[in-house]
């Protein structure tokens, strides 16, 4: 089990953090959405009170859900306004926006 507290002043999300998930492979990687739209990637090795994130995407709508893909580096993440999107961990860039007609991969 992982905890963290915000303890840096100079905080990284604009809004409230709505979703924390950690990659199943690598327990040293984590995203965080909020509200703010974005989805951040973070390394908990580098976690302090100057630390940022590794990597973020603005996903254009607040960020309810975010969920790594079991087998792959894949995040699906459930956006507000912005539908479902599948963002690819490698280099952090969205794969496009999914309905649920087009959505064929299983998380």
């Amino acid at each position: 089990m992982f905890y963290y507290w915000d303890y840096n002043p100079s905080r990284t999300h604009q809004a409230g953090i709505t979703c924390f998930n950690t990659n199943s492979k690598d327990n040293n990687y984590f995203v965080s959405g909020s509200y703010d739209e974005s989805l951040r990637l973070w390394d908990v090795r580098k976690l302090g009170p100057r630390s940022g994130p590794l990597d973020e995407i603005s996903l254009g709508g607040g960020v309810w859900r975010a969920k790594h893909h079991y087998d792959s580096q894949l995040i699906a993440c459930a956006c507000m306004h912005n539908k479902f999107q599948v963002v690819e961990v490698e280099n952090f860039s969205s794969l496009g926006k999914f309905t649920k007609k087009k959505m064929r991969i299983s998380f």
